[in-house]
């Protein structure tokens, strides 16, 4: 859900890039100028060519704070920039950075983005910081390259994010921040520390192809960009490695189970083949089960409800399977019930001896040892399920 916005106080509504000339505040910097936009409602698409044409000037550092920009917000691509700050202000337009040279400072501090924001293809050669960011569309970072320092805290990302190809070669930080949708960190190059500190990323729908083909075409003509399967589970895979050498090992089994889960999405689409059945079906009997007996070592609950299901699904059948049994209602409230309480109870015994369930007149049946055999297997891995997920802080 999208939350509502505080209200940006501007103070002049401009019209048309005439206007804007008038108000705006250069200040000559050396070759390069600065342009600070300051408290205004912009109703208009900044030409900036056009702009530097009329004030005869090549902007080396913009400053905005406090404005609103009604339509797209498209900065022409190789244009040498210094510095870029923006406080407190809103992009109701497209905000297309991709293509530029930042060789100074990048800084975003409460700024929102209501249509696709692009930084693609972008080099920030010094400190980049998005505070307090919001991103109502989708969050372009293709082959964007951070030399320095990234700083992403308490950012929301509301639809999909990809960082494909992008390279970080300091620190980078993720910070409290947090993805409604899907986040991609496929194929990134990392020469610094990816670091990640109570974000919030969930599992997400992705497109069912294994192919990546979808993220390596031209994503800036895009509105929408869905992740493949293979690259969420790339993604979890990072973010877990990370927290595990930052010694998270905490969250860090979060995203191993996310990890495992993607797995296992990708092996129900490869069981509607036949060929894809042969294959697979080991391996999603293995991480199905794992998924539902602990929820990947997340839920001890879970394995104590597993325990005790299957090993009452199994009991019953061993019951039945001496004839003296049927399934029904009506048997739960047999005179016998607390009888039969004490053998289910310690029928948990992995090492309990099938005379445990007899039939009067011949005692156990084969059947009464598979099943009960079969029971004892499951409900010893019900309990080393359990006892797994309460040593997943270790």
């Amino acid at each position: 859900m999208i939350e509502d916005q505080p209200e940006i106080p501007f103070s002049k509504t401009l019209d048309s890039i005439e206007e804007l000339i008038d108000y705006c505040k250069v200040q000559e910097l050396g070759t390069l100028s600065v342009l600070d936009i300051i408290g205004v409602k912009i109703n208009f698409k900044i030409d900036w060519d056009s702009f530097s044409e009329d004030k005869n000037v090549k902007f080396g550092t913009i400053n905005i704070y406090r404005s609103i920009f009604e339509y797209d917000f498209i900065l022409p691509q190789n244009y040498k920039l210094g510095t870029i700050k923006i406080e407190q202000s809103q992009f109701k337009g497209e905000f297309d950075l991709r293509g530029n040279n930042l060789s100074r400072e990048f800084r975003l501090y409460r700024v929102w983005f209501e249509k696709k924001a692009s930084f693609s293809d972008t080099h920030f050669n010094y400190n980049v910081e998005f505070i307090e960011v919001e991103f109502r569309e989708l969050a372009l970072f293709l082959k964007t390259i951070f030399k320095l320092k990234l700083n992403i805290e308490k950012c929301k990302f509301y639809e999909n994010a990809t960082f494909v190809y992008s390279e970080f070669e300091s620190l980078s930080e993720f910070r409290e921040v947090k993805f409604n949708k899907g986040l991609d960190l496929t194929r990134i190059k990392i020469e610094g520390k990816l670091s990640f500190y109570k974000i919030i990323l969930n599992d997400f729908e992705t497109v069912t192809s294994t192919s990546t083909s979808q993220t390596l075409i031209d994503l800036n003509q895009l509105n929408i960009v869905r992740i493949s399967n293979d690259n969420k589970r790339e993604t979890f895979r990072l973010i877990k490695q990370s927290l595990k050498n930052e010694g998270n090992t905490i969250d860090a089994i979060k995203y191993e189970a996310l990890e495992q889960l993607t797995h296992l999405q990708y092996l129900q689409f490869k069981l509607r083949s036949l060929e894809g059945f042969k294959q697979e079906i080991a391996n999603y009997i293995i991480f199905g089960l794992n998924w539902l007996s602990n929820k990947n070592r997340q839920s001890w609950f879970r394995g104590v409800i597993f325990t005790l299901v299957v090993s009452f699904i199994f009991f019953g059948f061993a019951l039945v399977s001496t004839g003296e049994y049927e399934w029904g209602l009506c048997n739960f409230y047999n005179a016998n019930f607390h009888e039969m309480s004490a053998y289910y109870f310690g029928a948990f015994d992995p090492f309990h001896k099938s005379a445990i369930i007899t039939n009067k007149n011949m005692g156990p049946t084969f059947w009464t040892h598979l099943w009960l055999l079969i029971g004892r297997i499951f409900t010893a891995y019900g309990i080393y399920q359990t006892i797994a997920a309460f040593r997943k802080h270790r």
